[in-house]
């Protein structure tokens, strides 16, 4: 079993180190703004605008959660070099 250890932490740190590096997901790109003769006035322009905050908020929501799943990884590939160093 203690042979096993050392290749363990090898390959889990390469699994954390290849994650870490892999390049970030593009954000979904918009959709085209639908032009006036694609589509009537909007019948509620409230509501329209709500809309568009809505795809706003949920637009930045995913870019903060990829850059928190980029810093996770980090850490997380940081703390199992600080481990395998102690060792």
């Amino acid at each position: 079993m203690l042979t096993m250890k050392p290749l363990m932490y090898r390959t889990v740190l390469l699994g954390l180190a290849m994650t870490a590096w892999s390049p970030a997901k593009e954000p979904a790109a918009k959709p085209a703004e639908p032009t006036a003769e694609s589509s009537p006035t909007p019948a509620n322009p409230e509501l329209e605008a709500k809309r568009k905050e809505q795809e706003t908020l949920a637009v930045d929501n995913k870019l903060e959660a990829e850059r928190l799943t980029q810093a996770t990884n980090a850490m997380r590939a940081e703390i199992t070099r600080l481990k395998t160093d102690a060792n």
